[in-house]
């Protein structure tokens, strides 16, 4: 018995910027919802839909299954709601210097708050917050949201829930 592939395909009128449509996304499934494939250009949302942008069209692309189906139509939902209600979105015109500094201070806040004083560096470089609890390593990319763990995947649920619950709540309040 031969198996078939269907690989979808949907053109979409889009007025607004690819970063836009990004935040929102990410709004929707959480940070490392979207990956950028090339930058201002082409992005891949929730791992199965690729959306390229072409002058003032979207063009979505998925692989048809059930599951990738279901992404698709919320990736479509999110960009007609867009469409359709303008980009007047709090916290789609990117964050200040300030407001990532002011995030990145309430974060280290919260985490201390909730893992314990110990649980990240007293100082560090870049991007990238070290979590450390009860032994176990978490990361936190600043730029991006993203957390990874090697360790535990519990521990990286959770710290991912409380950078998506205090950016949520900080970018709702701009």
């Amino acid at each position: 018995m031969s198996m078939s592939v269907v690989t979808q395909r949907q053109s979409i009128p889009w007025n607004s910027s690819l970063s836009t449509l990004q935040l929102l996304l990410d709004r929707i499934g959480g940070a490392g919802t979207v990956q950028v494939l090339d930058e201002d250009k082409r992005i891949r949302a929730f791992n199965c839909v690729e959306l390229t942008v072409d002058a003032k069209i979207i063009v979505m692309e998925w692989r048809a299954t059930p599951v990738n189906d279901m992404f698709a139509d919320s990736v479509l939902a999110c960009i007609m709601q867009t469409e359709m209600g303008g980009t007047n979105i709090k916290g789609t015109t990117g964050q200040s210097k300030s407001d990532r500094t002011h995030f990145k201070e309430c974060l280290l806040e919260t985490l201390q708050d909730t893992f314990g004083e110990n649980c990240i560096p007293k100082m560090f470089k870049g991007d990238i917050l070290p979590v450390s609890v009860s032994g176990k390593h978490a990361e936190v990319n600043l730029e991006t949201l993203a957390v990874t763990s090697v360790d535990d995947e519990n521990l990286r649920q959770i710290v991912n829930t409380t950078v998506q619950k205090l950016y949520q709540s900080l970018v709702s309040t701009t």
